[in-house]
């Protein structure tokens, strides 16, 4: 859950109204090529690649965001790639 309080559970739910409602954002969003602050925000954590590391080098960060900023990210992702 991101900082939405949304669980991907709540999305499939909605089954194809859902699907819908995450469309008409992302299309809006690719169209104004604007992108909400809300959906910018995430949390960086840097785990580390071998246990016990403490250099920086010797880790990876992985973002956590909210699901349905991942969803209209790969939507947008997706589109930007088959439009190439």
């Amino acid at each position: 859950m991101g900082n939405d309080e949304i669980v991907l559970e709540m999305i499939e739910a909605l089954g194809s109204l859902g699907l819908e409602k995450i469309t008409d954002i992302a299309n809006f969003m690719y169209e104004s090529e604007n992108v909400p602050d809300e959906m910018i925000e995430s949390i960086l954590i840097a785990l580390p690649k071998k246990p016990g590391t403490i250099d920086c080098k010797e880790r990876m960060a992985i973002s956590l965001m909210s699901h349905a900023t991942k969803i209209i990210l790969c939507v947008m992702l997706n589109r930007n790639k088959s439009s190439y």
